[in-house]
């Protein structure tokens, strides 16, 4: 189980998102996950549950929500959410076809595949065109009904 501890440098480290040093006597984040380096980060920069994740389209879900302020147009979020879609799909073509029908990680893979385009479906709902800016807010409502 991932899990993000607040941690005082007994060396110096670097921190894996903006580069900042980290000195000798100063706080610090250490993401600890099983199976995976942990990450180091300072503590302006933070450390979300899902950075920690293993799943492609938790991290990358989770990650548009966190930042959806950096994406100027709806089409950006939609094509975001279009190319994990083809990933995901990509993934479960090239599990074997007993996995992909009879596992819970095939059945996972459908089911994130299910998600993505129940929001890509609704996201053709919305009018973009209209110069209204709230167009972030639907977003946002939607991928966290579906996702």
């Amino acid at each position: 189980m991932p899990r993000v501890k607040a941690v005082t440098a007994r060396k110096e480290y670097k921190c894996q998102k903006c580069g900042a040093d980290i000195k000798k006597g100063d706080k610090y984040l250490r993401g600890i996950c099983n199976f995976k380096k942990d990450k180091i980060v300072c503590t302006k920069c933070g450390l979300q549950w899902w950075e920690l994740s293993n799943s492609e389209y938790i991290f990358r879900t989770q990650s548009l929500l966190f930042n959806i302020e950096n994406y100027d147009t709806p089409e950006a979020i939609y094509e975001e959410l279009e190319d994990l879609k083809s990933t995901l799909e990509e993934s479960l073509e090239n599990m074997p076809e007993n996995l992909r029908e009879n596992s819970s990680s095939g059945e996972t893979l459908q089911e994130y595949i299910d998600n993505l385009d129940s929001c890509l479906y609704e996201f053709d709902d919305i009018d973009t065109d209209s110069g209204d800016e709230n167009w972030r807010e639907e977003y946002i409502n939607i991928m966290e009904s579906n996702l």
